[in-house]
């Protein structure tokens, strides 16, 4: 079962003052040598959610896959990320580290659980994405708003 973090998501009370509406942003192909699809599941307040990676290929070796998230859109932004150096990412800055999750070799499957403040603002639009941190290969980016 996924670990529940109730981690920065306890910021986008206060990131969402300052935030500016933005257009719906949709589901974006990965790129052939991604770590797998990225998907989210409804971000209601005061519930628990989950963001998925599916897809993984099951000869790859342990590996962390690491989740990010912004409220200012789907970039494209740079942003220096440990072993991996400057990468383009799909996340508008700034950029927060949501967690992380360790896939074992022969998993096909990652995912992270986290916690929806019930002061989270309805309709506030949240991106997503993923990293796989041993091979620095970025997931699509996907979006959604709290309900």
């Amino acid at each position: 079962m996924p670990r529940v973090f109730t981690t920065t998501l306890l910021l986008l009370a206060s990131l969402a003052l300052a935030a500016t509406p933005l257009a719906d942003s949709s589901l974006t192909k990965p790129s052939a040598d991604a770590p797998g699809v990225l998907t989210v599941s409804a971000l209601i307040q005061g519930s628990v959610a989950s963001l998925s990676v599916t897809g993984i290929p099951a000869e790859v070796v342990d590996r962390d896959v690491w989740y990010g998230w912004s409220i200012k859109g789907s970039g494209p932004s740079d942003r220096k990320i440990g072993p991996c150096g400057l990468m383009t990412i799909q996340l508008s800055k700034p950029v927060h580290v949501l967690g992380h999750d360790q896939v074992k070799a022969g998993d096909t499957h990652s995912s992270l659980s986290f916690f929806i403040p019930a002061t989270a603002p309805i309709g506030l639009e949240v991106w997503f994405q993923a990293l796989d941190l041993e091979n620095c290969e970025l997931t699509n980016n996907v979006s959604d708003r709290i309900q």
